[in-house]
């Protein structure tokens, strides 16, 4: 047995030592780009060991460095705003909390140009706006009065009897148009009271028309 093992050792070493060769990879300059790959790719390539240790070129390395961007112009500002006017509060030195400065401070007008209004040309530009409005014309706006409301028509005595009257006639037409009905019915119970609304109807009427006649 021990010769068996002693003639196999050998071949196993051998075999290892091609299997490690075998395994070799390579670092490869590929179109500037370094490439990591078990075949060389072109005539530019550098053994690596299987620790992923390798020797190459500083140029190599610096093109796998990324790039440092270097920013040329320093940030931009805000663009300042550009306004007709404007009003700034002159400084104040030391606190003025509870004086009549705070309550009341100091405004400087800027205008465009650069100048600053003083009192004088507030005071004439208050004077001008004066004399505008006491120039202008106010004229009042028309005052439309409401329509009146269109009163109703007194009726005399005679047209009230007369509408009364009417009615009553047309009360009496429904009242003999039911008992009718009834009649062909045979409804004994709506006879009976349909025959006293027309014999009421009907004196309504006489006693109406009574009242027109005086």
């Amino acid at each position: 047995m021990k010769t068996i093992y002693t003639r196999l050792l050998p071949a196993l070493i051998l075999g290892l030592t091609t299997w490690q060769a075998q395994a070799a990879n390579y670092i490869c300059n590929v179109d500037g780009t370094p490439v990591f790959t078990n075949k060389k790719v072109g005539k530019d390539c550098t053994a690596s060991q299987t620790d992923g240790t390798a020797e190459i070129s500083d140029e190599t390395a610096q093109q796998a460095q990324p790039e440092k961007i270097n920013l040329k112009e320093p940030p931009g500002e805000a663009a300042p705003e550009v306004d007709d006017i404007k009003i700034l509060t002159s400084k104040q030195s030391g606190s003025v909390t509870n004086s009549a400065d705070a309550a009341n401070p100091r405004l400087n007008i800027k205008l465009r140009k650069g100048g600053t209004a003083g009192t004088a040309d507030l005071k004439s530009a208050k004077e001008r706006a004066a004399e505008l409005n006491r120039k202008a014309k106010i004229i009042p706006a028309p005052v439309i009065a409401a329509p009146a409301a269109k009163s109703k028509p007194q009726l005399t005595r005679k047209q009230i009897l007369q509408n009364e009257v009417r009615n009553e006639q047309a009360a009496l037409v429904r009242a003999k148009a039911q008992l009718s009905v009834a009649q062909k019915k045979g409804d004994v119970a709506k006879i009976s009271r349909l025959n006293q609304a027309v014999k009421d109807r009907e004196a309504n009427i006489r006693a109406i028309q009574g009242e027109m006649r005086r």
